[in-house]
């Protein structure tokens, strides 16, 4: 992927999360403050990874790249 489909990609994914859950915010409990937003936010974008995406030789190597490149 060249950097601008990375960043086109990066967009379409959070602005997608987005909508799915601002659609949704009328039956969000009224006590959810930011740790539950998090969490909730956390578990949308998680849901949305399957567990057999990345082999576990590509998983180690994005985790070294996460390391090595502070991202």
């Amino acid at each position: 992927m060249t950097k601008t489909e990375k960043v086109q990609f990066i967009a379409d994914l959070t602005n997608n999360v987005a909508r799915t859950l601002t659609e949704k915010i009328d039956r969000v409990p009224e006590e959810w403050n930011g740790i539950e937003l998090r969490q909730w936010l956390a578990d949308a974008f998680a849901d949305g990874v399957s567990p057999h995406m990345m082999t576990r030789t590509r998983k180690r190597a994005y985790r070294n790249d996460v390391t090595i490149h502070n991202l």
